[in-house]
């Protein structure tokens, strides 16, 4: 027995090395939507070991941690946020990675051969198709947006709402001083307005502004984050992140069965529709039961 053991002990210690080698898992910080991506995630992939790391935040913990990947050396690393992907697709060159959670990866420069990944945004077509199916009485939609930050998108929006027969309205700035004007153009000339996650339009401030114009004309918000709709729009078709998990799962389920990273497509989330029925009631906004049945209600 005694000459059996160490050998035992050795076989046992590199199988652990093996399972725990196979995916790890590294965030950008504590973040809610982060948890539900990771619940999402390992919903699809079992029977694999994960390993979890946490930068919280801070560049130098990133920096050590991903020393210490190189050294485990696991098979595929899925990078949720910005943070953890920019620096994952920095440091890291010969090891697959997933990112997920991030906007705007490009600006980021998250890419590479070994890297591929999911959306953080659901597109444009599908939150046009779904406003439209709440409201179908939309026949025009007005819209703020720079179109250095945006423009891709209000296209996309655009088309969209060209096939559903909706007129889109565009107002485009290029600073946040230019944009209470803006909103104030497309009052009495639009049925609702469309917010994008366009930093030169939406802040803290501006919101607060575009929410009383909104309430005062009774114009309905149709916004992207179920944020906004707890702070007064009226609705919103928002990333569902368990569903970005899920679509994180199979692709590292495809790496992990031997498919290169660069022959593999930028998945794309579905979304949910959240809805704010205190904000329909005063708006005057009938809304049909089998949309409540299959939104997220906030009442």
């Amino acid at each position: 027995m005694k000459k059996v053991l160490p050998y035992v002990l050795i076989l046992t210690f590199f199988a652990f090395e093996a399972r725990a080698a196979e995916v790890t898992v590294f965030k950008s910080s504590d973040f809610a939507a982060y948890d539900q991506a990771i619940a999402g995630f390992k919903e699809v992939i079992t029977g694999v070991e994960l390993s979890e790391e946490n930068m919280k935040g801070n560049t130098e913990v990133g920096g050590k941690i991903i020393e210490g990947i190189k050294t485990r050396n696991p098979k595929v690393i899925l990078a949720l946020g910005t943070r953890a992907a920019e620096l994952s697709c920095k440091e890291i060159k010969d090891i697959p990675i997933v990112f997920c959670m991030v906007m705007n990866p490009e600006k980021y420069g998250i890419k590479g051969e070994n890297i591929i990944g999911v959306a953080m945004e659901v597109s444009p077509e599908k939150q046009i198709f779904n406003f439209k199916s709440a409201l179908p009485s939309l026949r025009s939609i007005g819209i703020v947006y720079n179109p250095e930050k945006s423009g891709n998108r209000v296209k996309a929006g655009k088309k969209a709402c060209q096939k559903l027969g909706i007129k889109l309205i565009e107002k485009k700035v290029s600073s946040p001083k230019e944009v209470p004007g803006a909103f104030r153009d497309l009052v009495g000339t639009v049925d609702a307005i469309w917010l994008l996650p366009d930093n030169t339009v939406l802040t803290k401030a501006s919101f607060n502004f575009i929410l009383k114009t909104a309430m005062e004309e009774k114009i309905p918000l149709l916004a992207f984050s179920e944020i906004l709709v707890k702070g007064g729009a009226l609705l919103a078709f928002s990333t569902d992140y368990r569903n970005v998990g899920n679509l994180a799962g199979s692709l590292v389920k495809k790496i992990l069965s031997g498919v290169a990273p660069n022959t593999l497509s930028l998945a794309s989330p579905e979304g949910e529709l959240i809805l704010n029925l205190h904000i329909a009631d005063f708006l005057g906004i009938k809304i049909k039961e089998e949309i409540k049945q299959k939104a997220k209600v906030i009442d």
